[in-house]
């Protein structure tokens, strides 16, 4: 089941589009595996606490995954400040 059910509605503001679309990725990064996300055995590898997270076919996807999932709430926080400075 799809997170992102509501842009099949026509009539919402891209305000509720984009609100919808954090609160997807506040939900995915909190069910992934938690802590610091480092490079693994090779550095097509992430690992989080000595556990192997996945396994990737190129080095810069793995890196790109690691950045992305240590600095998502640091970003999450800074687009809710914008938002709320908005209003």
């Amino acid at each position: 089941m799809p997170l992102l059910t509501l842009f099949d509605l026509k009539e919402v503001s891209m305000f509720d589009k984009i609100h919808v679309k954090l609160r997807a990725l506040e939900i995915l990064h909190k069910r992934t595996t938690p802590g610091e996300w480092t490079r693994g055995m090779t550095t097509h590898h992430t690992k989080s606490n000595g556990t192997n997270v996945a396994e990737f076919k190129y080095s810069d996807d793995a890196a790109f995954c690691d950045v992305a999932h240590n600095d998502m709430p640091e970003i999450l926080a800074y687009i809710r400040h914008l938002q709320a400075n908005q209003r």
